[in-house]
């Protein structure tokens, strides 16, 4: 069976605690909260079927909540905890098959590498299909597409704490079990390819905050629609600035 008929919804997991940078889901970076980045780039796929955010039912997480409603997004609140099972029944209330699971945290998301990975995961019987295993795009461009099935699956086997959080976590930990598709930088383009795993695109700390807004200010009126390759020569630049 193929999986042209499946729905996509992808999921924007969003909170607002954070270790290293507390808060950081709804800093502004370039007039805009980094959520609402997120949110304008993966509404810009041509494949998936919707957008919503996945954030939890902590009190501390009601200021995600309150943006989404004025922005006009569906928010699911589920546990903090279990990410897993947040992000599981946010795909079902959603009626999808399929789940694209993208961090709140990553403002320079590419959408045409959530649509390259849709394609993937609408052409044959998978459990996942992922660009982090092993990873070649930069980190703040990793995009996972989950079977609900199979997430559904795992979840009634148990998780680990650690695999509640880290909502892959368990397929890359029992890999030979599961249906994996990997995709590299090279099979998404001809004039760009190898390792980019060194290049930090998401924002997790002070630093990355830095970065983000310089590459921001960078990119200008661009910002909105540059791809990750474009995002990543501002990213080079900025940081040989730095060397020099």
């Amino acid at each position: 069976m193929i999986h042209d008929l499946r729905k996509v919804t992808i999921v924007v997991v969003a909170r607002m605690s954070s270790s290293r940078l507390p808060g950081k889901t709804l800093m502004s970076l370039a007039h805009r909260p980094v959520l609402g980045r997120v949110v304008n780039r993966v509404e810009q796929s041509h494949e998936a079927d919707g957008v919503l955010v996945a954030t939890s039912t902590d009190p501390s997480d009601d200021p995600i909540a309150e943006w989404s409603r004025e922005a006009g997004m569906h928010c699911f609140r589920g546990s903090l905890a279990n990410v897993a099972l947040r992000v599981l029944k946010a795909g079902k209330e959603a009626g999808a098959k399929g789940i694209v699971r993208v961090s709140a945290d990553s403002p320079f998301i590419d959408p045409a590498i959530i649509d390259h990975a849709i394609r993937l995961f609408r052409r044959s019987e998978v459990d996942l299909v992922t660009n982090v295993f092993p990873r070649t795009f930069p980190k703040g461009e990793s995009v996972e597409v989950i079977a609900i099935e199979a997430l559904n699956r795992v979840l009634e086997e148990g998780l680990s704490p650690a695999q509640e959080e880290h909502v892959t976590k368990v397929f890359y930990d029992r890999a030979k079990r599961f249906r994996i598709v990997n995709f590299r930088v090279d099979d998404l383009t001809d004039t760009t390819q190898g390792d980019h795993s060194a290049v930090q695109l998401s924002v997790d700390s002070e630093d990355d905050w830095v970065t983000a807004q310089a590459v921001a200010h960078s990119l200008g009126t661009h910002l909105d629609d540059a791809s990750w390759i474009e995002i990543e020569s501002a990213w080079r630049s900025i940081a040989k600035g730095r060397e020099s």
